[in-house]
């Protein structure tokens, strides 16, 4: 619940900001392009989240300086989603849980594309009842919010699970960054 009420407190600062960028995010994904937008939506919360940042802006969304890296993670990504669905299902849930941080870990472009997932494996592996703990009582919060307002809480929902979500991974990137490291998973190295 601490990662929900993080993510509250950043969104109550600019609720109108934070649902017009939700429903940006939305539709972009129903034209199918918004699931590459989600490392850009990753970033603007992070850039949101210390308490002097200034409003979030939409066209941050739009941001295209790291795009095919983006792109490639989540290509990556639903591979091994669509892997886990070849293994009855259920290995779609453990990629799912296993890299849950893979989208954050390109956020911050930390590593490669296909490194991220691996990355997020090494952490998740050892964690995965946290993950699942907190991934479920996301999923039951923001559901019983949607379904309590007949479904009007959508518009809110969208926003705060994503900075929800990216609260969780700020709360555990250095075990994250040390599980890689301890794994051997290489990181990016960026040139100034």
């Amino acid at each position: 619940m601490q990662h929900i009420s993080a993510a509250y407190y950043i969104f109550r600062r600019h609720p109108f900001r934070w649902i017009l960028l939700g429903l940006l995010f939305g539709a972009m994904s129903n034209l199918l392009v918004g699931i590459f937008l989600l490392p850009n939506f990753i970033r603007i919360v992070r850039a949101s989240a210390p308490e002097d940042a200034p409003p979030p802006e939409l066209g941050d969304l739009f941001r295209l300086d790291y795009i095919s890296d983006d792109i490639v993670t989540v290509v990556v990504w639903n591979m091994a989603l669509f892997a886990g669905i070849c293994l009855c299902g259920i290995g779609t849930l453990i990629v799912a849980v296993l890299g849950v941080w893979t989208q954050h870990l390109c956020a911050d472009r930390l590593y490669a594309p296909i490194d991220c997932l691996r990355a997020s494996y090494h952490h998740g592996k050892s964690n995965a009842g946290e993950i699942i703990i907190t991934l479920l009582t996301f999923f039951i919060v923001f559901s019983l919010l949607v379904f309590v307002t007949c479904f009007l809480g959508v518009i809110v929902v969208t926003p705060l699970a994503i900075m929800s979500l990216e609260r969780f991974y700020a709360s555990n990137r250095d075990a994250i960054i040390a599980a890689a490291d301890a794994a051997g998973v290489p990181r990016l190295v960026e040139s100034h």
